[in-house]
């Protein structure tokens, strides 16, 4: 999978999806505020399932994808596109002879 050389624009009120890393925990976030300035653009996430206490955090645009590989290589990306990359992921496992399979509801 080969990443884009522009990034589709991310708007005030778009649900992301975080990964997380060793320090942080992932979690559902909302943008809800875009800013460009000389550095670039930028993005303020407002976590949504995380404690009480937890701060918004500002990253990169070009940090969010809108292709969910699945693993740490896209870190940050769109709800939309880890609940697409989550279905299908359940779709290979009800598909298979996996004793799992029976588990894999379409919750």
């Amino acid at each position: 999978m080969t990443k884009t050389t522009t990034t589709p624009a991310v708007k005030v009120g778009d649900k992301i999806f975080n990964r997380g890393d060793m320090c942080n925990h992932e979690h559902f976030g909302t943008v809800i505020e875009v800013k460009a300035n000389r550095w670039g653009t930028h993005c303020k996430i407002l976590p949504m399932d995380e404690p009480t206490g937890r701060y918004a955090y500002w990253i990169e645009h070009s940090a969010i994808d809108h292709i969910d590989s699945g693993n740490g290589s896209t870190r940050i990306v769109t709800a939309k596109a880890h609940a697409e990359w989550r279905e299908r992921e359940l779709a290979k496992l009800r598909n298979s002879k996996s004793p799992f399979a029976r588990f894999a509801s379409a919750n």
